[in-house]
C-alpha cells in the first residue's frame, strides 16, 4: 500500500431505487437511469403529485420501518464476504438522519437495536450511531479509519435514510424545499442505503481481501452559518472539510480527478462549493465541473449519501471507466456538519 493510504475498502453494499444491490445501482447511475416518478396517491400544496424517488419494494408508508428495511438489506450485502465468527469484534458506524420531530432519539435507538439483532451470533458488534444527516457518512469514515488504526478490527460504515413519509413530505413541501412545478430550486425526495467494509492495510493483507479502493484522506467540520440560520454562509465548514481530506496529498502532483457530491437542486450546496473552491489551492481539481451528482437518478438519499457515492467511485474502478485514480466525495448536511473523503482506486 502507498504511504498515503489510511485504510482500505474491502466490501460494499447498496440498496437504492435504481438497484437492489450495489453493482446494479452503480450501473443504473452510470447509464443515467432515473426513478423519479409521481407519487401514486399523495399530492403537494399545488394539488400535483409529489415527484419522488420511491422504492416500490418496501411495504411500509412510514419513515422508520423503511429505513430499518434498507439497513437490513445493505448490511447483508456488505458482510457477505467477511470472515466473521461469533468472537469477531466489528465496529459499526451508523450514519442516520439529523434530529427533528421526524427522527428522534427513540428512532435512533430502534435502528441501533435492529442492527445489533441482525448481527447476533455472527460477530460481536460495537455500534456507534451518528445522527448528523447527509455528511454523517464522512464522519463515520473518519471514525472507522481511527478504529482500524488503533485496533485492527474490521469496520462497517453504513448509512440509510428515507424521505418517503407523509408528514415529512408535507413539512418539506410547506418549507419550499421540494422539487415541483412551482419550485425550481427544490430537491427530489428519495431513499436508500449504502455500506462500506473497511480494514487497515495490514488487516486487508492478512485476511487476503481484494482491495476495492483506499481511503487516502478524510475531513469533517462544522459550518458556523448553515442554510436557514441567521448568519451568512460562505462555505467555511466545507472548506475545512476539504482541507482535512486533502492534507495528506500534494495536489500539485496528485490532483483530484473527479468529484462525487450531494448537489440536489438546493442552492446552498452549490454556493458552499463555489466559496470553498476560491479558498483552495489552484489545481486541486482537474476541472471544477468534473463531478457526479446522482440525485437526478435516485433522489435525495440523506445520510446514505457518502457510502453510496463512494460505491460509485468503486464501480468506476471495477468497470474501468474512471477518469483517474483519485476522487473526492463530499456532502453538506442541512445542519452544520460537513464532510469530505479522498478515495483512490488501485491499479487494474
Amino acid at each position: 500500500m502507498k504511504s498515503a493510504t489510511m485504510a482500505c475498502i474491502v466490501g460494499w453494499g447498496a440498496r437504492t431505487v435504481v438497484g437492489l444491490r450495489a453493482p446494479p445501482s452503480a450501473a443504473a447511475v452510470r447509464a443515467g437511469i432515473s426513478r423519479i416518478v409521481e407519487h401514486p396517491y399523495m399530492v403537494d400544496k399545488a394539488g400535483e403529485p409529489y415527484r419522488v424517488a420511491l422504492d416500490r419494494e418496501l411495504d411500509s408508508h412510514e419513515r422508520l420501518p423503511r429505513i430499518r428495511a434498507l439497513l437490513e438489506c445493505v448490511m447483508g450485502e456488505v458482510l457477505e464476504a467477511a470472515p466473521l465468527s461469533p468472537a469477531s469484534k466489528v465496529f459499526i458506524f451508523l450514519a442516520l438522519p439529523e434530529r427533528s420531530r421526524h427522527f428522534s432519539q427513540e428512532h435512533e435507538d430502534v435502528l441501533v437495536a435492529h442492527v445489533a439483532m441482525g448481527l447476533a451470533g455472527r460477530c460481536r458488534p460495537v455500534i456507534k450511531s451518528l445522527a448528523l444527516g447527509d455528511a454523517a457518512g464522512a464522519v463515520a469514515v473518519q471514525l472507522a479509519v481511527e478504529a482500524c488504526a488503533s485496533s485492527g478490527a474490521l469496520c462497517v460504515v453504513v448509512g440509510a435514510d428515507s424521505d418517503i413519509d407523509a408528514d415529512l413530505l408535507e413539512e418539506l413541501d410547506c418549507s419550499g424545499r421540494l422539487m415541483s412545478s412551482e419550485n425550481r430550486w427544490g430537491f427530489p425526495p428519495g431513499e436508500g442505503a449504502g455500506a462500506l467494509l473497511i480494514a487497515s492495510p495490514s488487516t486487508a493483507r492478512s485476511l487476503k481481501f481484494s482491495v476495492l479502493a483506499t481511503i487516502d484522506g478524510v475531513g469533517s467540520a462544522r459550518e458556523p452559518h448553515p442554510d436557514g440560520s441567521d448568519g451568512i454562509c460562505v462555505g467555511q465548514g466545507l472548506t475545512e472539510a476539504f482541507r482535512g481530506a486533502l492534507s495528506r496529498l500534494d495536489v500539485r502532483t496528485e490532483p483530484i480527478d473527479m468529484g462525487y457530491c450531494d448537489f440536489n437542486g438546493e442552492r446552498f450546496r452549490e454556493r458552499e462549493y463555489a466559496y470553498a473552491l476560491l479558498r483552495m489551492q489552484p489545481g486541486m481539481l482537474r476541472g471544477p465541473s468534473r463531478f457526479v451528482a446522482p440525485s437526478d437518478c435516485w433522489g435525495h438519499v440523506g445520510s446514505a449519501t457518502v457510502p453510496l457515492l463512494t460505491g460509485l467511485v468503486i464501480a468506476s474502478g471495477m468497470r474501468q471507466y474512471a477518469r483517474g485514480p483519485r476522487a473526492l466525495v463530499w456532502a453538506s448536511s442541512r445542519g452544520p456538519t460537513r464532510g469530505a473523503v479522498v478515495v483512490s482506486l488501485p491499479p487494474r
